[in-house]
């Protein structure tokens, strides 16, 4: 299948779908780049199925269209079909057919022409050839009247009368010979008949090969386009339909071109089919008393005072002459309000640059192979450029605000970034996950866990055996009898396991500062109750108002306690999640546990509703408050949260 380029710069030119999946786009790597406005960096992509070619939008901001209408999913291309991507229009072109063979019965056909032979007799050959001839015909002539052609008999009655004397002397009679009778006498000389002139000769020419008949004319195609387009063509006074149009036989000779466009001049042009083609659009004059507004980009709304007129690109034919004053509204851009003059003796044009409101979202993460959720739509897995960095996700066209992004391993690892996109900008999101996704063998039978870094020229393995970045480990070549990778299953283990030891470790660190405050023997003060709740500022004044602080402070670490607030925000680190309260409080919760508990959070972030949490007092100091191993409590929230 070919597709031919029918705006644009490369206006006209023709491309193959030669690949499955064929990618359009405006990215450099994309099988077909179109540079124009509307068009996404992945845009739309062409995939064949069983002879047939299915056209599917990839997630573009402007998706796109068949024909004029908007479509969605995969839609199968017909000849003739115009796809709408962006600003761009391509045409879906007739498949090529093969030649048919000859009819049966029919003879071969007759061999070519031999090619006239050259370094023959030049000009000059040709007339030595002509006075050659010429003479042999006046000596062939001579010698029959010299020596062929008898002479007329003398009648019998009439003797012949000597010659006079002024004639030429009669020669002696030859003597004769012995025995034979003397010869009689010469008969008087009969006067030669005039040499008949030589007849001229035309030089003839040698003759020539026949001339080669030349092929009648053929219909053509034509493509006819016009600036802007949109125009209803006419052929002869026949309807083609609206440009960009394609005439796929155009019979030889002339003929007659019109185009007709609201709010411009009508165009007419004449053509001779194959000599006189068209090969470039036709520029259609904006009438006078018009007026048309366009926008960068196009499909803005225009408004008349509260009165709707349409959308950009927009010809107005009626408006009253006068200074006019329009607004032009699009979604992700900010509001122009514009004027005009029109003036029934010019046309007038106003061109409306928008001022996006829209952003860019730029999303990698470490390792590749991640799956990538922006505000609970999935977006797809990164791809790999290295072992360890993933080629970027691009996402275009959106709205400024917070957006919620997510990227989860298959093995149950997630972690949460929420940024900030802003208007005209690239905002720049990095995943960086502990995966370990590789066991490498020893030679002494031991085995290696944890995720692969590197694997250099020698052949040495560079190993994070843990999520600390200290933890790095280079086994060299010699040491090493295999690398491999591991399945799903295998890194869900290591993960668990992971996270048991980190849990294990906090709890002893919180063991030995609760041993360490015994053996203080600190004294007695007033503890915060473990069964009530309590907001973080409250918790925090009364560190504050404490006689004893720092050994108010020790007494509650390893405590449970019940903290009351609003969730304004959450993080994912390594298998766990935390939460934060109020600004005050900070709550770690293993990843069940969050699970069960996100949609509540979700809805108290976005009413502004207060949750009651429990755990383990980690830290607590007068600028906060951190719980480990929490729940959530919805029986002592002051007010439940229905989801």
């Amino acid at each position: 299948m070919k597709l031919r380029i029918l705006n644009g710069k490369n206006q006209g030119k023709i491309v193959e779908v030669s690949k499955d999946p064929f990618i359009i786009g405006r990215e450099g790597d994309n099988d077909l780049v179109l540079v124009m406005e509307g068009i996404s960096r992945k845009h739309a992509q062409i995939t064949r199925v069983d002879g047939s070619f299915l056209i599917a939008d990839l997630g573009s901001t402007n998706g796109i269209r068949i024909n004029g209408q908007a479509v969605a999913g995969k839609v199968e291309l017909k000849p003739d079909d115009r796809i709408g991507i962006g600003e761009a229009i391509l045409l879906v072109m007739e498949p090529e057919q093969p030649a048919m063979p000859p009819p049966a019965g029919l003879p071969a056909p007759l061999p070519p022409l031999p090619p006239r032979r050259r370094g023959g007799p030049g000009r000059g050959g040709m007339m030595g050839l002509a006075l050659l001839a010429l003479a042999l015909v006046g000596i062939g002539i001579a010698g029959y009247w010299l020596f062929l052609k008898p002479p007329p008999p003398a009648p019998a009655s009439t003797p012949i009368a000597p010659p006079p004397a002024a004639t030429t002397p009669t020669p002696p009679p030859a003597p004769g010979l012995p025995g034979l009778p003397p010869l009689p006498a010469a008969p008087p000389p009969v006067k030669a008949a005039p040499t008949p002139e030589p007849v001229p000769v035309a030089a003839v020419e040698p003759p020539s090969p026949p001339a080669t008949m030349a092929a009648p004319a053929r219909p053509m195609p034509l493509l006819l386009q016009t600036e802007p387009a949109g125009a209803l063509a006419k052929l002869d006074g026949k309807e083609l339909g609206r440009t960009p149009v394609a005439i796929p036989e155009a019979a030889p000779g002339r003929h007659l071109l019109t185009f007709a466009l609201e709010g411009y001049e009508e165009l007419a042009r004449q053509i001779h089919v194959p000599d006189l083609l068209p090969d470039k659009p036709y520029t259609l004059r904006q009438a006078a008393g018009t007026l048309r507004i366009s926008s960068t980009p196009a499909g803005a709304t225009v408004y008349w005072g509260p009165r709707i007129l349409g959308q950009t690109p927009l010809m107005l034919t009626t408006l009253p002459p006068d200074t006019h004053s329009f607004d032009l509204v699009l979604e992700g851009y900010d509001r122009a309000t514009v004027k005009a003059i029109v003036s029934p003796l010019q046309p007038a044009t106003l061109d409306v640059p928008l001022a996006s409101r829209l952003g860019t979202l730029e999303i990698t993460t470490f390792p590749p192979g991640l799956d990538i959720t922006v505000n609970s739509h999935k977006v797809g897995a990164t791809l790999p450029v290295t072992v360890l960095e993933s080629k970027a996700i691009i996402l275009d066209g959106l709205p400024e605000g917070k957006y919620k992004v997510v990227a989860a391993h298959p093995a149950g690892l997630r972690e949460l970034r929420q940024p900030e996109v802003a208007r005209g900008k690239i905002t720049k999101v990095l995943f960086r996950l502990w995966v370990p996704n590789t066991e490498v063998l020893l030679t002494d039978h031991s085995r290696r866990y944890g995720m692969l870094l590197e694997i250099n020229d020698s052949g040495d393995v560079a190993l994070q055996e843990s999520p600390s970045p200290t933890s790095t480990a280079r086994i060299l070549k010699p040491q090493i009898e295999s690398v491999n990778l591991l399945p799903t299953s295998k890194i869900r283990e290591l993960l668990s396991r992971a996270e048991q030891e980190r849990l294990a470790t906090e709890a002893q660190a919180a063991e030995a500062t609760a041993a360490q405050a015994a053996e203080a023997k600190l004294p007695e003060v007033p503890l915060l109750p473990e069964t009530v709740p309590v907001t973080a500022e409250t918790a925090i004044n009364w560190l504050k108002d404490s006689p004893a602080p720092q050994a108010t402070r020790l007494r509650h670490l390893g405590r449970r306690l019940i903290i009351v607030g609003v969730p304004v925000n959450w993080s994912f680190d390594r298998g766990s999640a935390e939460v934060i309260l109020d600004k005050l409080g900070r709550c770690t919760f293993d990843r069940r546990a969050f699970d069960a508990f996100s949609d509540t959070a979700t809805l108290a972030r976005i009413r502004n509703r207060p949750v009651a949490i429990s755990g383990t007092i980690k830290d607590f100091s007068e600028t906060g408050i951190h719980l480990a191993d929490c729940r959530h409590e919805p029986a002592l929230a002051p007010s439940p949260i229905q989801p």
